[in-house]
């Protein structure tokens, strides 16, 4: 795949039980952890202090953005690399891998909530940052802008389905209320 590209010998993937995966799995795993160490730099610090609302939307968008450009060098392979975590043997070390990096954004972001939406929020995230993954695989735009409107649009969209579940789950709580009001006026004891 990309050790010819890397400069290595082709006999260099029999170093990797699984094979071109191993290389692949590699590459994501250490750009998660380039990633996790953004807090401590200089440029993650001048971004929230240069804008006031920088909330979490922002901080998890930045982070995207971050974690993509990792692949830019790459990205000229990176369709063969996401066609190598769809094989069934690697489908699940690839997912656990997605999902890891969504919790290390949403941990840098500051969310530490261990509720039911934790695993809402890392699934979302995980699928908002794939399609984005893929999007970025095709896109001829300068500096990558039409990925990061594209990561921008999936950013708002799942802001808004949070803001009706919300909503939806205000409602829930308000019949279920009213239900037992109800229920009580009649003579059930509850």
């Amino acid at each position: 795949m990309g050790v010819k590209d890397a400069g290595y010998l082709d006999v260099t993937t029999n170093l990797f039980p699984q094979g071109p995966f191993d290389i692949v799995k590699f590459h994501l795993v250490t750009q998660r952890e380039r990633l996790s160490g953004i807090l401590n730099t200089e440029k993650w610090k001048e971004l929230q202090n240069s804008k006031q609302q920088f909330g979490t939307t922002g901080k998890i968008r930045t982070l995207c953005i971050e974690r993509l450009k990792g692949n830019q060098d790459i990205i000229h392979r990176w369709p063969e690399a996401i066609a190598l975590m769809k094989y069934p043997t690697n489908l699940q070390s690839s997912t656990l891998e997605l999902f890891s990096l969504a919790d290390t954004m949403w941990n840098i972001a500051g969310d530490t909530a261990v509720d039911v939406s934790w695993y809402t929020k890392r699934t979302i995230l995980s699928s908002i940052y794939a399609a984005t993954e893929v999007y970025m695989t095709q896109d001829k735009s300068e500096s990558f802008t039409n990925t990061w409107t594209f990561l921008d649009k999936r950013l708002a969209d799942s802001r808004s389905m949070g803001t009706t579940i919300g909503r939806m789950g205000k409602y829930l709580d308000y019949a279920r209320y009213n239900i037992i009001n109800v229920l009580r006026s009649k003579g059930l004891k509850i």
